[in-house]
C-alpha cells in the first residue's frame, strides 16, 4: 500500500508539472506579446490541472504522513513544507481571481499596479513548489 501511495504521490507530483508548463508556455506567450490574450478555455484547463494535481498531493501526502505523525510534526523541514503547501492553495485562489485578465487584456497594455501582482503570485508559485520539492527530498532521501 505504501509503494502505490507513493507512487500516486510522484504521479500527482508529474501531472502538476505538466499543468505548470503549460500555463508558464502560455504566460510566457502572453507576457512577450507573441499571443495578445490566453483563451479562458486554456486558463481553465491549466489551472484545472494544476488545482487538482495539489489537492492530489496533499490527499496522498496525508495518506503517507499519518503513520509518520509524531515524528514529521517534529522536523523543521516538514514543517516548511506545510507552511510551503499552504502557501500553494492560498496562491491557487489568487491565481483563479487574476488569470482572467490575461483572457481579455493584452499584456502590454497593463499598467504597472496591474502587472506587480501577476509577478507576485507567480514568484509565490515558483518559490512554493521548488521549496516544497527540496524540502521533500532532503526529508525523505537524504
Amino acid at each position: 500500500m505504501h509503494s502505490l501511495l507513493i507512487f500516486l504521490h510522484v504521479s500527482f507530483l508529474c501531472l502538476a508539472g505538466v499543468g505548470i508548463l503549460i500555463a508558464d508556455h502560455s504566460a510566457l506567450m502572453w507576457v512577450h506579446g507573441k499571443q495578445q490574450v490566453i483563451g479562458k478555455k486554456a486558463l481553465f484547463i491549466a489551472h484545472w490541472i494544476v488545482t487538482t494535481a495539489l489537492l492530489g498531493l496533499i490527499y496522498t501526502g496525508l495518506l503517507l504522513f499519518w503513520p509518520l505523525r509524531d515524528y514529521l510534526l517534529t522536523q523543521p523541514l516538514f514543517l516548511l513544507k506545510l507552511a510551503l503547501v499552504a502557501a500553494l492553495l492560498i496562491n491557487s485562489m489568487v491565481i483563479e481571481r487574476l488569470m482572467h485578465v490575461a483572457a481579455y487584456r493584452p499584456y502590454a497594455s497593463l499598467t504597472t499596479g496591474q502587472k506587480v501582482p501577476l509577478f507576485i503570485s507567480g514568484a509565490v508559485s515558483s518559490a512554493s513548489w521548488a521549496g516544497a520539492l527540496l524540502t521533500a527530498l532532503f526529508l525523505f532521501t537524504f
